[in-house]
């Protein structure tokens, strides 16, 4: 599953460079009816999915893959820049969504992973289509894992990774913007050190929509 969706990514963020460097046609000239440039900030409901696997770091056993699930919602802050009808910018996310899963092969009682929340520095490149603004986005990301052995101490750690995705943003009335966008996030592998034997935590990947809006100042 986060593999077809990364896949899609790439598809995607590849055809926006592509209509980001097109020429722009005689149309295209007109006046604009909402500009996204300068600063806002915006809200947005999260759904995201993803997958965890937990290893004895002494022996050859590991849980396999395990899937991650929640929900939760998110703030933004940035600034975009206008250059004829590309943009480009910068952004702060700060996400709080609960991705959950448990682990039982190899881990008898159960092995968890909870992603808690996230925060995200990322760079934009977008272009308008229509009324809209088409974009693609990457950064850097660091996030609270939580690791959990059932009947065990629970584990929190600072976990970082990056991510990349895509979004598209319409109109919607005085100054505020409809938002969507669908997101990659990898983050770096950790260990579970507390009790019992330790354990790695890898393949800590994460699918994620964001669907909200967006005020511009």
């Amino acid at each position: 599953m986060i593999t077809k969706i990364a896949g899609k990514l790439r598809l995607a963020l590849a055809g926006l460079c592509i209509v980001c460097a097109a020429p722009m046609a005689a149309a295209d000239e007109r006046p604009l009816p909402f500009d996204f440039s300068g600063a806002y900030a915006g809200f947005s409901r999260t759904d995201g999915l993803g997958d965890s696997t937990w290893s004895d770091q002494t022996l050859p056993l590991n849980t396999g893959g395990f899937d991650l699930s929640g929900n939760g919602g998110g703030a933004i802050l940035g600034y975009n820049w206008r250059t004829g009808r590309s943009y480009f910018g910068v952004a702060l996310d700060f996400t709080v969504n609960p991705l959950t899963g448990t682990g039982t092969a190899s881990c008898t009682a159960g092995c968890e992973t909870s992603l808690q929340n996230y925060v995200a520095l990322r760079a934009q490149l977008g272009h308008r289509m229509g009324d809209g603004h088409l974009y693609g986005f990457a950064g850097l990301a660091i996030g609270r894992v939580d690791l959990m052995p059932i009947g065990l101490p629970t584990q929190e750690r600072d976990s970082r990774g990056w991510l990349a995705g895509i979004g598209y943003e319409h109109p919607w009335d005085n100054g505020w913007a409809f938002r969507v966008e669908l997101q990659y996030m990898d983050f770096e592998d950790t260990r579970y050190t507390l009790s019992g034997p330790v354990h790695g935590v890898s393949d800590n990947r994460v699918g994620m929509l964001r669907i909200g809006l967006t005020r511009y100042f």
